[in-house]
């Protein structure tokens, strides 16, 4: 009967995500190592500071009738940037202290 069924699979469903949640994040067709990862997100996050000091330099650069306008746009765009750099900087962390208790992430 289809109803017994579906009892019983949603009666494996909290095992079976107990179960996952202790593999970690990851799933199998994932190739990527936390070594890999980590050098991917560094890599990024060395381009951040560029973005953010090139933005800046945007913003005290522009002149004219509209530069009030286009300097917050080039500020808000810096702030977004920097907000990248924190954000990965918070990943990173996380990667490696997974990483470090040995948590397969």
């Amino acid at each position: 009967m289809m109803t017994d069924t579906f009892v019983a699979d949603m009666l494996k469903t909290p095992k079976r995500a107990r179960e996952q949640m202790a593999d970690g994040a990851i799933t199998d067709a994932y190739k990527a190592g936390p070594k890999q990862v980590i050098s991917v997100l560094n890599k990024i996050l060395a381009t951040e500071p560029a973005c953010v000091l090139r933005y800046k330099r945007h913003t005290h650069a522009a002149k004219g009738l509209r530069s009030l306008s286009v300097k917050s746009a080039f500020l808000e765009h810096a702030k977004e940037e920097q907000e990248h750099a924190e954000d990965l900087i918070s990943l990173l962390g996380h990667i490696s202290a997974d990483e470090s208790a040995g948590l397969n992430v």
